[in-house]
Formats: C-alpha cells, sequence, structure tokens
C-alpha cells in the first residue's frame, strides 16, 4: 500500500473519530435530564460516572487489544474498534435510563483501542524518515477534531435533536470502517519489527 494514501486516510479517521466522539460532550447532561430523566440534583454524579467508566475500563483492556493485534493483525483490530463503537452511538441514540447510558459507555470502553492502532498502521507505513512528520499531522487531526466536534454536536443538537446526533457518530465510524474494508491493507508481517 502506498504509504502516502494510507497517511491521508489514517489523519481523515483521526479527525473523524475525535470530532466523532466530542460531538457528544456539550450536551450530555441536558440528553440526561432532558431525555433520560436523570434528577436536575444528579446530572454531575450522572455526568462524572457516564465519562469515567469508558476510560476505567479501556485502561484495562487496552493492553489486551494490543497483544491481540500483534498476533492477530493491525487492520482487524481498527475494524474490531470501530463497528463497536458504531454500535455504542448507535446505542446511545436509542436508551431511555440514565443507567443505560452508563452500560453503553462501558461498552464503549471496551471498543476502545481505534486511535492506538490507526498509529500502529501508520508505523508500519510510513517511512522512517517521514515519521515525525505523520505523527505530528494524525495528531493535529486528532487535536482539529476535538476543536469541531462540540462546535458541530451544538449546532446538530439545536437543529435536529441530540438524539440524532449519536446516530450521526455512527454514521462518521461507519465510513471510517467501510474505507479501513476497502482500502486499508494489512501490513505485510515482515515490514512489522519482530521482538528482540
Amino acid at each position: 500500500m502506498n504509504w502516502k494514501l494510507c497517511l491521508g486516510l489514517l489523519v481523515f479517521f483521526a479527525l473523524l473519530m475525535s470530532s466523532s466522539y466530542t460531538l457528544l460532550i456539550p450536551f450530555l447532561p441536558v440528553y440526561l435530564v432532558r431525555e433520560l430523566g436523570a434528577s436536575p440534583s444528579d446530572v454531575n454524579m450522572w455526568s462524572g460516572l457516564i465519562f469515567a467508566i469508558t476510560f476505567a475500563i479501556s485502561a484495562f483492556v487496552s493492553p489486551l487489544w494490543g497483544k491481540l493485534a500483534d498476533r492477530t493483525g493491525r487492520k482487524l483490530m481498527m475494524l474490531r474498534s470501530s463497528f463497536l463503537l458504531i454500535i455504542c452511538y448507535f446505542i446511545g441514540g436509542i436508551v431511555e435510563t440514565p443507567w443505560q447510558l452508563f452500560f453503553m459507555r462501558a461498552l464503549q470502553g471496551f471498543a476502545a483501542g481505534l486511535w492506538p492502532a490507526c498509529l500502529a498502521m501508520l508505523s508500519a507505513y510510513v517511512p522512517k524518515n517521514k515519521l515525525g512528520i505523520s505523527m505530528g499531522l494524525m495528531q493535529s487531526a486528532n487535536i482539529c477534531g476535538g476543536i469541531v466536534g462540540p462546535l458541530l454536536g451544538g449546532i446538530l443538537a439545536a437543529a435536529f435533536g441530540m438524539r440524532n446526533s449519536f446516530f450521526v457518530s455512527a454514521a462518521g465510524l461507519s465510513l471510517i470502517t467501510l474505507l479501513t474494508i476497502f482500502f486499508i491493507k494489512e501490513p505485510p508481517r515482515d515490514k512489522i519489527p519482530s521482538p528482540s
């Protein structure tokens, strides 16, 4: 696979995945109260729990996904993560209670790993003398997605409703999944450094 094509796709993925994630941040407390029936006095507790559970689970399962990626391949791990995130975002748009949203976010913790899988794929294709600028582009795209996401999320929530923002995020991850299936190639094993 041409490394420039790979870099272009992965930079686009970074922008899309980051904006899809942060799309939901501006209105989560409002979503809890208006759509899911959380008490205004409990919304701070729910918001904290719902954000924390994803990262708590992700911290434990990420090394397992990394080990599995070494055995089965990087593309498969990208597909696993993006597909599970599609499911999570879709569920987020149909939940009815704070507890259901909490369990969706727990599942999202198990889905973690798309960003590191993209970085691992990038490192397999990009020439060593272009790795620094390539990683910089990936990080810039990730940050730009974090900036654009909340703005876009607020606009979408105001125009189309909060639930539809979850479906927009699911659509963004669906695009990543399809592009990965059809355009990203698993790097040859000899390009993956063997452990010393």
